[in-house]
């Protein structure tokens, strides 16, 4: 069982993915979307690549969350910037 520093240094990565999913979500709501979709994803990408960088030295073991966070939140804004670059 993971101490509570293993815990504590998990923290980005589950953040990533949290920001993944709400940023997915958010994608197909209209105007709403538009705002919180680019901020979400984008967050998420960064806090995974902390997460990442925290996996790599040993501190956090969650790397499936993780990557999984990256993923959403790079597919999220990558849909988000199409949907965008389509509607101009």
């Amino acid at each position: 069982m993971p101490d509570d520093t293993t815990e504590k240094a998990g923290r980005p990565g589950w953040s990533s993915l949290v920001l993944g999913v709400v940023a997915v979500i958010f994608l197909f709501v209209p105007i709403i979307g538009d705002v919180v979709t680019p901020p979400a994803g984008l967050t998420s990408i960064v806090l995974g690549f902390i997460g990442l960088g925290r996996i790599e030295r040993g501190t956090a073991v969650n790397t499936k969350q993780t990557l999984t966070g990256i993923g959403l939140g790079a597919a999220a804004v990558l849909i988000w910037f199409v949907f965008f670059a389509v509607t101009l």
